[in-house]
């Protein structure tokens, strides 16, 4: 009858903590304030080492199907290293997991995806190392190659899926963090190349790339 009774007890303060939680969510979420703050394009306008080759147009109706805050769509070279770089940002947690697995949207773009891995790097950003958790997959198209790389960004760290994002963003929010999110996908073609080549050309790119986009999230959330 005790141990019935505790397990009751146990079962009814976990549940108050969570409603809780969810109430404050609401709370915070419903006063999210956005300082003024440079767009994506005007934040990413120098990487080191790389130059901006092109942007790409997005259409209205993805821009208003993903609910996109801000975001950026360009191609960069590096001698003869091409990569596209796509970010889709969210400004608040109603949002988050509103992006896309591009395993969900390649194929029905008619994208034969295969040779899907996981991997992780560290990169250094204002002398502390952050890590950087990714997936990549080939993806094949007529005769188009093309590998991607890409992440879901909860404030300053990457998951490989929306749902650890949005367990991210839930703690950011409880502990008063920045409530930023994001969707990071980057593609280079390989027709020419081998994989391994294709992946140390976009490893390069993050190792380029991410201080300064993870400095503008910084400097944001001061």
């Amino acid at each position: 009858m005790g141990h019935s009774l505790n397990k009751r007890l146990i079962i009814l303060i976990v549940a108050l903590l969570i409603s809780g939680a969810f109430l404050r969510w609401n709370s915070i979420a419903s006063h999210v304030h956005q300082p003024d703050r440079p767009t994506l394009s005007k934040a990413l306008n120098h990487i080191p080492g790389w130059e901006k080759n092109a942007a790409v147009k997005l259409e209205t109706k993805f821009i208003n199907t993903l609910k996109l805050d801000d975001f950026i769509n360009i191609r960069l070279k590096n001698n003869n290293m091409q990569v596209s770089l796509y970010i889709g940002q969210y400004l608040s947690p109603e949002k988050v997991g509103a992006a896309h697995d591009p395993l969900t949207c390649l194929p029905g773009q008619g994208w034969k995806v295969t040779d899907r891995r996981s991997g992780e790097m560290s990169v250094p950003v204002n002398n502390k190392s952050y890590s950087v958790s990714y997936e990549t997959m080939v993806a094949e198209l007529s005769n188009e190659k093309q590998l991607f790389l890409y992440w879901f960004q909860a404030f300053d760290a990457t998951y490989v899926n929306t749902l650890w994002q949005k367990i991210a963003v839930f703690r950011n929010v409880l502990l008063g963090r920045s409530q930023d999110s994001a969707f990071v996908r980057l593609s280079t073609p390989f027709n020419d190349q081998t994989r391994a080549e294709a992946e140390a050309a976009l490893l390069k790119f993050v190792k380029d790339f991410y201080p300064v986009y993870l400095t503008y999230l910084q400097t944001r959330a001061e």
